[in-house]
């Protein structure tokens, strides 16, 4: 009897421990059948939940609609209600499709949710080259400004298909182009695809939103104005003239919602440009459906339309075309006006300190940013130093359309910090002190450059540059717009062991005061061996690897070592550039110059073009014959000037 019972007793226990092990397996495997597919189905089928007025009514789509942000996804996370709730949304839509809970950030912060992707190693700029996945979450206007779905990817007309939470309130569709401005990245998510061919061609026509999309609307995803807008005006409606102004002719407008000043000046070129009365700003109806016919032209032959001004105020230009008006526009600009900005508007006020970030230089909410400035010429000779000024910097930011500022001082040559008595260093700190404190002043970003030219390398005079760094650090610590360069361009036999030997000795002194000041570091070969860098970096963080260029001379080979460092994912600055030869002098090649910008601008490489100087060498900003100091107009600009203010305002 009791041997029968034992038996009954081990048969239990086997027949519980199979059950467990079936329960455990259909668990393990019900948490990997979760698929993309799984996840649109839970947002399709929240598509039209409004917000609340207040926290009742939460499960219905339509009632108790408000503007207070309350929500049933808000409650059902056990969080705080009445919060912006775009990242809410996709957090509880990823835990009602059962994505396994160590797949995705849990977070309501559109900024701690990329931060948190960035550090899983599932975060992708838009540029990046990743096309997106249903389901992937998609960051918006900027790291911390909204996030939303991704249903599809449109291949024919390519746009990237989405399901928001909190887009004007409710969970709606909106769709972008694949390489809008307006997307900043994309945060993917390991799961299956599932079956998405069904949600792809069931939600195609009803994905498109009431807005008309690129390429009808320039402006998307803000969508074309309904009333007349002018100087003062403010809101969605002025954010798609922005939009259009930069997407036709390379405006450098920031897209705000803020009819002001510049574009103002924008919209008054295009109006004269296209033959309306252009004494105002104004945007009706008329320039609106202008605006359309030109967007349509330019997406199609890849320009705008030449026109014929016939109003009464472009008499004396009657067959000026659209694109030599708005070339003129770099003469409109320099007359303008100065700005009492507000500081919280200065390029600095907006993106505050600088970090590197793997390859790219960010600002302090993690997007990408790329300083644009000029050089002054060095500032041991008056030719450098009569520029380094308050109202010089003022000018540089509002009329040039400049963020940054670099000062350059030389160590070696005539004159040079190294080779100079006690009080020409003095006097050149000042000069420094002057540069550094109207930066800070206006907002722009300021680099304080020991520029190594002469001397080689620059383990020649590192004990000056050591007690130099240690002074202006120390000075400037609380700075958080200042950037040491650290030395120019190692050259001749200066190998990038040597160039790292002194950085490894200049960089601590400079941490020691400032330990998170960007760090901008030579390269060999007057800053032109990148790629050999990129084998072997710096251990330091936020330090940034100096190219130079001087097109004349420097072409396809040189612009092909930045892309193999690029992809090596080395951080870079091209802290002087010019059209000239790498003499200093000589003629002026634009075309390779332009294909240097445009490589820039592609990787998003900050520069600073040399100099801001009167002499009668070629990349000397202004002409030889201004004897101006500040309040430049276009003609005291010299070719190489008018080239710079180009390349700045786009």
């Amino acid at each position: 009897m009791k041997r029968r019972e034992r038996f009954t007793s081990a048969k239990l226990f086997l027949l519980i421990l199979a059950f467990s092990c079936c329960s455990f397996a259909l668990k393990a495997n019900q948490a990997q059948a979760v698929t993309r597919a799984d996840i649109i189905s839970v947002a399709t089928a929240e598509l039209g939940y409004k917000e609340k007025a207040s926290n009742s009514q939460l499960d219905s789509k339509e009632a108790n609609a408000g503007s207070a942000n309350y929500t049933k996804y808000e409650r059902d996370l056990g969080v705080p209600n009445g919060q912006a709730w775009c990242a809410f949304f996709l957090w509880w839509c990823y835990q009602e499709a059962g994505v396994p809970t160590d797949a995705y950030p849990k977070s309501g912060a559109v900024y701690t949710c990329a931060q948190w992707h960035m550090s899983n190693g599932t975060w992708h700029y838009r540029n990046s080259g990743y096309v997106p996945k249903a389901g992937d979450s998609i960051v918006l206007g900027s790291l911390t400004t909204h996030i939303g779905m991704v249903e599809y990817v449109d291949s024919v007309n390519k746009k990237v298909c989405t399901i928001e939470g909190n887009s004007s309130g409710m969970v709606t569709r909106r769709s972008y182009d694949l390489s809008s401005t307006h997307v900043v990245g994309y945060c993917t998510i390991d799961l299956e695809d599932g079956d998405l061919s069904s949600t792809a061609s069931s939600t195609a026509v009803e994905a498109t939103p009431t807005a008309t999309p690129d390429p009808a609307n320039p402006g998307w995803p803000y969508e074309i104005p309904t009333k007349t807008l002018k100087k003062g005006s403010v809101g969605e409606d002025v954010k798609w003239v922005q939009y259009f102004m930069n997407s036709c002719f390379s405006d450098a407008l920031s897209v705000d919602g803020d009819f002001g000043k510049i574009t103002a000046a924008s919209v008054k070129v295009f109006k004269k440009a296209y033959g309306f009365n252009s004494a105002n700003a104004t945007v009706g109806t008329k320039v609106s459906g202008k605006m359309l016919e030109v967007w349509n032209y330019f997406k199609e032959n890849g320009k705008v339309p030449n026109v014929t001004s016939t109003s009464s105020d472009d008499s004396d230009s009657n067959t000026k075309t659209a694109n030599e008006s708005l070339t003129n526009k770099k003469s409109d600009y320099l007359s303008s006006k100065l700005k009492n900005m507000a500081y919280s508007k200065t390029p600095y006020g907006q993106h505050g300190s600088l970090k590197v970030w793997g390859n790219k230089v960010v600002d302090r909410n993690g997007m990408a940013f790329q300083l644009k400035g000029v050089s002054s010429y060095g500032i041991n000779w008056e030719a450098g130093s009569n520029y380094v000024s308050d109202a010089v910097v003022h000018e540089l930011r509002d009329k040039w359309g400049a963020n940054c500022f670099r000062i350059a001082m030389y160590t070696e040559n005539e004159n040079g910090y190294c080779a100079t008595d006690v009080a020409s260093q003095k006097r050149m700190l000042k000069t420094i002190d002057k540069g550094v404190k109207a930066a800070k002043k206006y907002g722009m970003y300021v680099i304080i450059d020991w520029h190594t030219l002469s001397d080689g390398s620059p383990l020649k005079h590192v004990n000056d540059a050591l007690g130099f760094f240690n002074t202006v650090s120390r000075k400037y610590a609380k700075y958080g717009n200042v950037i040491y360069e650290i030395c120019n361009e190692p050259n001749n036999d200066s190998s990038w062991a040597q160039v790292k030997k002194y950085a490894n000795r200049v960089i601590p002194v400079i941490r020691n005061n400032n330990k998170d000041a960007l760090v901008i570091c030579g390269t060999p070969e007057w800053c032109q061996d990148v790629d050999i860098v990129a084998r072997s970096p710096l251990k330091y963080g936020n330090v940034v690897y100096s190219v130079h260029f001087f097109a004349a001379t420097h072409g396809n080979y040189h612009r092909n070592k930045v892309k193999v460092a690029y992809k090596k994912k080395l951080p870079m600055i091209c802290s002087q550039c010019s059209a000239c030869e790498s003499s200093g002098n000589g003629k002026l090649d634009k075309d390779s110059a332009n294909k240097w910008m445009k490589l820039l601008n592609k990787c998003g490489i900050g520069y600073c073009v040399w100099s801001l100087s009167n002499g009668a060498d070629t990349p000397s900003l202004l002409n030889s014959s201004c004897t101006k100091i500040t309040d430049f107009e276009a003609s005291d600009l010299s070719s190489m000037g008018l080239w710079t203010v180009e390349q700045l305002s786009k």
